[in-house]
């Protein structure tokens, strides 16, 4: 079986539809956009993940930032087909908030079945 892999960089929202034609299974990396949208047009033919911005950790308090990521998962977990994963790499340990990340991981670890 081929695995096939896309990133969806910038916002793919307007052009959702189009992400319908890969391949069956397809991995979808979300850079930005609605995560409800995806989660409604290509949930159930696609595994799809992002949407989360690591930087977030510098501005907003760790509940904040937990209550991002518990509101994405309430919305794209059921029926399966999505990972939780970042939108963007941690370029470096200034780029994010060190403790609040890893409590946002701790949060997925413990809330999830990954």
């Amino acid at each position: 079986m081929k695995v096939w892999d896309f990133s969806a960089e910038v916002d793919w929202v307007p052009n959702i539809h189009l992400l319908e034609r890969l391949p069956v299974g397809t991995i979808i990396q979300f850079e930005k956009g609605d995560y409800k949208i995806a989660k409604e047009v290509i949930g159930n033919k696609h595994i799809f993940g992002g949407f989360f911005d690591p930087t977030m950790t510098l501005t907003h308090t760790k509940e904040d930032c937990i209550d991002t990521v518990k509101k994405m998962i309430d919305v794209c977990a059921p029926g399966g087909r999505f990972y939780f994963g970042f939108y963007r790499h941690v370029i470096d340990i200034n780029s994010i908030d060190v403790k609040k990340l890893q409590a946002v991981c701790d949060y997925v670890h413990e809330n999830t079945n990954y």
